[in-house]
C-alpha cells in the first residue's frame, strides 16, 4: 500500500506549533521555539529515526529531497546516518561530492547537460577549492575564489556560487557541522554589485518582412524561418521533433519548456508551408543537422550567426522582442502578447486565474504576424529594402519582386553570396 506523501503546506509549515507529518515518515518537529526535520523509519525490525537539519534553513522542498535520498537508502537495507557519517569520514574533496550531488539530480532544467552546469564550477571555483572537503569550506577561501570575477563577470559567479551553494546544503543534510547558508555568507561578504542591464538587439518591426524574405532554404535557413513565424524560444525549434506536431499545432513538452509546463503552438499557413519544405522524413528532429556539433541538432547560435553574418542588427532573442513591439503597434492584447511568448505571469495571484493558454486568441495573432511578415508587395520592396544599409545596388526586376515576396531566395548584393 503507498504510503500518502506531501501532505504540509509552507504556510502549514510557517505556523506549526506542534509536530506535523508531511507522510512516507517525514516529520516537522516543534520543540519550543525551534522546527527540525525528522525521517522515521523501520529497518531490520528496529524503528528509529534521523535527523534532516533545521527549519526554515531546510525548505519543505529541500526536506522532502533529503528525505526521498534517505528512504532510497533505508530500502537497499542501508542507514543513512552510516551512510553518511562514512563519507564524512572520507573527507570526499568538493570536486567528487559535486559529482555525487549531480547524480541525485534527476534531470537539469530544460534538458541541461551534467558538462554545463558544472562548468562555472570547474573553471571558477575546482582550481582553488576542489581538492578540498566540504567541510573545510569558508566564507574566506570561498570569496577569494570568486572575487575575481565578482565584479567583471557577475552572472557567472552568481552561477558558481548558487550551484555550490546546492551542493553545501545537500551535504548539510549529512553533517551538521557544516553551515548551509555558507553561499548566503560568502554573496553578503563580497558585497553588492550595480547592475547594467544591456538587452539584446533587436530590429525594428518595420523592418521584419525584407529579413524574413532574404533567408533561403538550407535546413538552417528553413528553420530560423520556422523560430520567425512561430516566436518560440530557440531550443524549442532545434529540438523540435515531428511527433510534436498534429494538424495545425504543434505540442511542445514540458521538459524543454522554461516554465517547465507543455505549450501549444498554433501553426499558421505560413509556419506549415515551412514544415512541409524540410522533407519527407517524418521520423526524428524536424531540422536535423548532418554536420551538427552534438546529437544531430543544429546549433543554438545558428540563427544569430544568421543575423550577424547577414548584418542585420539583431539576435535570434531580439527577435522575440520584435514581435512583441509589432504587437503593442498593432494594439495586441498584453497579456495575449505575452502568452504567445511563452512567458508565465509572475504574480501568484493573476496565474491563479489565468491558467489557460490561450490557444485560440492566439492563432489569429500568430497569423497575422505570418501574413505581415511573408505578404509584401512588390510596390513595397523597395521601400522595406532602404532600412537595411547593405540594400541591392540594382533595380529590382518584376519578376524578382514577386520572387521576394513569396519569400525566396535573392541575393541581396551585386556579388553573390554563399549560402550560409
Amino acid at each position: 500500500m503507498t504510503m500518502a506523501r506531501h501532505k504540509l503546506t509552507d504556510a502549514e509549515c510557517r505556523a506549526a506549533t506542534s509536530d506535523k507529518q508531511d507522510g512516507a515518515g517525514l516529520y516537522l518537529k516543534v520543540d519550543g521555539g525551534s522546527k527540525s526535520w525528522v525521517y522515521r523509519y523501520q529497518l531490520r525490525k528496529k524503528r528509529t529515526k534521523y535527523g534532516l537539519g533545521p527549519y526554515p534553513a531546510i525548505s519543505l522542498a529541500m526536506a522532502r529531497e533529503r528525505h526521498r535520498e534517505a528512504e532510497s537508502l533505508v530500502k537497499q537495507g542501508i542507514h543513512p546516518k552510516e551512510h553518511y557519517e562514512a563519507q564524512t569520514r572520507r573527507g570526499a574533496p568538493l570536486r567528487e561530492v559535486a559529482e555525487d550531488y549531480l547524480k541525485t539530480k534527476q534531470k537539469l532544467k530544460r534538458g541541461g547537460e551534467a558538462g554545463r552546469w558544472m562548468s562555472p564550477l570547474e573553471t571558477h571555483v575546482f582550481p582553488a577549492l576542489g581538492d578540498l572537503p566540504v567541510i573545510d569550506l569558508t566564507v574566506d577561501n570561498i570569496s577569494d575564489a570568486l572575487r575575481p570575477i565578482w565584479h567583471d563577470k557577475h552572472p557567472t559567479a552568481v552561477k558558481a556560487l548558487t550551484r555550490l551553494g546546492q551542493i553545501i546544503r545537500w551535504t548539510g543534510g549529512r553533517d551538521t557541522r557544516i553551515d548551509v547558508n555558507l553561499s548566503k555568507r560568502v554573496s553578503e561578504n563580497l558585497g553588492e554589485v550595480a547592475h547594467k542591464i544591456e538587452h539584446h538587439r533587436a530590429l525594428h518591426w518595420e523592418k521584419a518582412p525584407a529579413c524574413y524574405a532574404a533567408l533561403g532554404s538550407s535546413t538552417v535557413q528553413l528553420a530560423l524561418r520556422f523560430y520567425m513565424l512561430t516566436c518560440v524560444r530557440v531550443q524549442n525549434v532545434t529540438r523540435m521533433t515531428w511527433d510534436e506536431v498534429r494538424d495545425d499545432v504543434w505540442y511542445i513538452p514540458a521538459e524543454r519548456m522554461k516554465t517547465g509546463a507543455p505549450f501549444r503552438v498554433p501553426l499558421s499557413p505560413q509556419a506549415k508551408e515551412v514544415l512541409a519544405r524540410v522533407g519527407s522524413d517524418k521520423d526524428g528532429y524536424v531540422f536535423p543537422s548532418t554536420r551538427a556539433y552534438k546529437k544531430g541538432l543544429i546549433s543554438e547560435n545558428a540563427f544569430t550567426k544568421w543575423f550577424k553574418d547577414n548584418d542585420w542588427p539583431t539576435t535570434a532573442h531580439g527577435w522575440r522582442s520584435t514581435f512583441r513591439e509589432w504587437c503593442v503597434a498593432k494594439g495586441v492584447d498584453d497579456y495575449l502578447a505575452e502568452v504567445c511568448l511563452q512567458h508565465e505571469k509572475r504574480q501568484k495571484t493573476v496565474a491563479a486565474y489565468q491558467r489557460e493558454d490561450r490557444l485560440e486568441k492566439r492563432r489569429p495573432v500568430m497569423a497575422a504576424w505570418s501574413e505581415y511578415l511573408t505578404n509584401v508587395s512588390a510596390e513595397e520592396i523597395a521601400d522595406i529594402l532602404e532600412m537595411k544599409p547593405r540594400a541591392r545596388q540594382h533595380t529590382m526586376t518584376e519578376t524578382e519582386a514577386a520572387t521576394w515576396a513569396r519569400g525566396d531566395k535573392l541575393d541581396l548584393t551585386d556579388t553573390p553570396r554563399e549560402e550560409r
